[in-house]
């Protein structure tokens, strides 16, 4: 495959990985976040002539001996790349709320209690969308910075209790996608 981008900061066993995606745009999307991970260390110190992952038992990639902290995320046409150097956890979650998933059947399966209560309170079906992709966004971000991933039951944490402890900011890139990020601080 030819990608016009220079391959020789990652790695050839994290290349591997990549390139067991079967989808071609998945394989670039990967290969591109970290690109632009590497050009952004670069920028700021980072000395070493690839990027130098490790992973954690739930898979999630850490840099070795590196203050930086950094979480992607992947949806579709986009890329989201969180990088932080003042944090002691990251987790970042983009997602398409115009997917063809059926959030009635869903959201009982990824909601606390109150959440649900919540949700089964609002009227129509955009309200009810909205929140479940905060919902989900936020919870994924969440496991993410904890660096579990979903192994983590998402049922059993609630995003009111969350907001509230954690650093956990919410964007609307455009009318399509949702995007949420955690810091959690030393």
């Amino acid at each position: 495959m030819k990608y016009d981008l220079d391959l020789s900061c990652i790695n050839q066993k994290e290349l591997s990985e990549i390139y067991k995606y079967k989808q071609y745009y998945d394989r670039y999307k990967r290969i591109l976040s970290r690109c632009f991970l590497y050009k952004f260390l670069k920028k700021n110190g980072y000395e070493k002539r690839f990027l130098n992952f490790d992973y954690n038992d739930f898979k999630r990639p850490f840099l070795l001996d590196n203050k930086f902290k950094f979480s992607f995320s992947y949806s579709d046409k986009y890329i989201l790349v969180a990088i932080s150097n003042s944090v002691k956890e990251l987790g970042a979650d983009i997602e398409n709320t115009q997917n063809n998933i059926d959030i009635n059947l869903l959201y009982r399966e990824v909601m606390s209690i109150e959440e649900i209560k919540y949700f089964e309170s609002l009227i129509g079906n955009v309200n009810k969308q909205k929140f479940f992709y905060d919902v989900w966004t936020i919870k994924e971000s969440y496991v993410k910075a904890l660096g579990e991933g979903l192994f983590i039951d998402v049922k059993s944490l609630d995003i009111f209790d969350l907001q509230k402890k954690e650093c956990i900011k919410k964007y609307d890139l455009d009318t399509d996608y949702k995007i949420a990020i955690t810091i959690i601080h030393a």
